[in-house]
């Protein structure tokens, strides 16, 4: 999803940066899905939770790296030009 907006000056802004916008909302579906596969294995001895784990962590991930930097580059922009 990041590779994009390093497409060629050629392809229109609104499309080289569209799948950035995109980062944080599928984060948070798949940390959804994930939970929500967890709950259907409640009571199942025998099922792997591992791909579940994988999406909650991967998706938190998602989520947390984006807002990190954008907070970031407030504070940073905030003190350069303040």
């Amino acid at each position: 999803m990041f590779g994009c907006p390093w497409l060629p000056s050629a392809v229109s802004p609104w499309i080289r940066s569209f799948p950035v916008y995109l980062i944080v909302p599928v984060g948070i579906c798949a940390v959804v899905s994930g939970v929500d596969a967890l709950r259907d294995m409640r009571g199942k001895d025998r099922a792997d939770r591992h791909r579940a784990r994988a999406g909650i962590i991967l998706g938190s991930v998602a989520i947390v790296v984006p807002v990190a930097v954008v907070a970031w580059a407030c504070w940073v922009l905030s003190g350069t030009y303040g």
